[in-house]
């Protein structure tokens, strides 16, 4: 199966990457509805280079632990 939908989340701020735990709690809220349907959604993170911003984001995904492809 291709993926068909990316949501891309923008909180509006400049000079700022930190929604990485809102990104995380938002997967795993839409994933559990659809679990409690027996309609499973997989969830994978995909970080594609990163700062020191990422290093958070990796930390919320694996605390709720969503897999994380790494792409240097």
């Amino acid at each position: 199966m291709n993926h068909t939908h990316f949501i891309l989340l923008d909180d509006g701020t400049l000079q700022s990457y930190n929604i990485g735990d809102y990104r995380t709690r938002l997967a795993k809220t839409i994933a559990n509805g659809r679990a409690k349907q027996n309609l499973p959604i997989p969830i994978v993170s995909v970080l594609f280079e990163g700062g020191e911003d990422s290093i958070r984001s990796i930390y919320n995904a694996l605390r709720r632990n969503i897999p994380i492809i790494i792409i240097n």
